[in-house]
């Protein structure tokens, strides 16, 4: 039909390149809000979440957030469903996200992720799990982009909510008999719980665990490291909101292409972060802080070329560069579990997430601005605002490769202890 080349399943004809440049910038605004949406909320909540997490559990927040993610798929689906046979406001959609941010949404969900496989894994373990747990979001997206497409395509998007449903009911109901507390907590009501949520001592106690004066510059590694974590986040969500529109109005990229770009974009991260865990870090014993800056580095690449490309086979150049730039979450992540106590760590991460969770509302209309500023001569341009992001995070990890060469010479300088010389001798 005359409607298909604007839905993405084949390539835009004349006509269709005229229409949808003229409604990208309403996309692009819808977008921004949807973004700013979802993490306003979420960001303040988070900061409650961490620490009364550390005193009640984990498992209570999982099963709200999937539970959450579960009734957003489902309303989803039935708006797509009155769609086909009502002329409903694109502005409606929004009202899906309303569950998932009423309890944290995703920051909340991933969060909680980590400071569990915090509380169940040993250190020399941690960064290895918490690399599964980003390969595994991956894989996820990966498959979902290449299935989405080709089901698109054999049905319909109510049939792709619908499916998308069902796996977020499927992963509810396994957190639900099979995830079990990871942490020693006294029995309490339901009422005493949610009580104690919005209590304004556990932000007090955030503030001290991070404020707090560590050995080894632990403070300024922290603050350090979760800059990196805000800029990063930073720059990613501000390209989230135009990307596929910019891939539309440069290269004419359809659904299909833009879907399988994506999941060989994620699977040259994923292959990408497997070697750099395999090899330098396993194998090799190099530092997280190093091959952090490796990761860093393949982020500043990889915006590089996708502001200068000029045919869409550079994106797949791009994507080569940046294959080590999916290393950088887990290693940063690492470190900060390293500079903390494991009580300390849900304060730590709910922090971190608040600051990343809210810097969309200054990236998503920073990044829509100049998109829609320059959407007629040079769409690309916004690139290049996340190449000098990710030069300023590569800045700031060389100080924490600084401090820990430190920490490590001033060690290796130290003369042993009596109990050590006894020992050897």
């Amino acid at each position: 039909s005359d409607c298909e080349p604007l839905r993405g399943i084949i390539p835009k004809t004349a006509e269709a390149e005229i229409i949808e440049k003229s409604i990208q910038p309403y996309v692009a605004k819808i977008t921004m809000t949807s973004s700013i949406l979802n993490n306003v909320w979420p960001g303040i909540l988070v900061l409650f979440v961490g620490p009364w997490s550390d005193k009640f559990g984990r498992r209570p927040v999982l099963l709200a957030t999937f539970t959450a993610a579960f009734l957003g798929q489902v309303i989803t689906t039935i708006l797509v469903s009155f769609s086909q046979v009502l002329s409903l406001n694109p502005w409606f959609y929004l009202l899906a996200s309303i569950p998932s941010t009423l309890v944290g949404g995703g920051c909340a969900m991933i969060t909680i992720v980590f400071c569990y496989i915090s509380d169940v894994t040993d250190i020399e373990n941690k960064a290895k799990r918490m690399f599964f747990i980003n390969m595994s979001m991956g894989l996820g997206v990966v498959i979902g982009n290449i299935g989405s497409s080709y089901l698109l395509r054999l049905t319909n998007t109510t049939i792709v909510c619908a499916t998308s449903a069902a796996l977020v009911f499927i992963a509810l109901m396994y957190v639900l008999f099979f995830i079990g507390e990871s942490l020693d907590v006294e029995e309490t009501t339901f009422a005493y719980k949610a009580k104690h949520f919005f209590d304004v001592r556990l932000i007090n106690d955030l503030v001290k665990t991070c404020a707090t004066r560590r050995p080894n510059y632990g403070r300024a590694i922290i603050a350090c490291t979760i800059s990196i974590l805000i800029v990063s986040n930073f720059a990613l969500t501000g390209e989230l909101g135009v990307f596929y529109l910019f891939l539309r109005n440069k290269f004419n990229t359809t659904l299909q292409e833009f879907t399988y770009y994506n999941a060989v974009d994620i699977t040259i991260k994923m292959v990408g972060c497997g070697v750099a865990f395999g090899v330098f870090r396993n194998f090799l014993k190099i530092s997280f802080s190093a091959i952090a800056l490796m990761g860093l580095f393949g982020c500043i690449l990889d915006s590089l070329i996708r502001g200068l490309a000029q045919q869409f086979w550079q994106m797949y150049m791009a994507a080569s560069f940046g294959l080590m730039s999916g290393i950088t979450g887990p290693m940063l992540q690492s470190i900060v579990s390293l500079a903390v106590s494991p009580n300390e760590i849900g304060k730590i991460y709910s922090l971190a997430s608040c600051l990343q969770t809210l810097s969309p509302l200054l990236s998503a209309p920073l990044y829509t601005l100049v998109y829609n500023a320059t959407l007629d001569f040079y769409p690309g341009l916004y690139n290049f605002i996340s190449t000098g992001l990710h030069v300023e995070c590569f800045c700031v990890m060389i100080l924490i490769y600084i401090f820990e060469r430190r920490v490590k010479n001033r060690e290796a300088e130290r003369p042993p202890t009596d109990s050590t010389t006894t020992q050897k001798t």
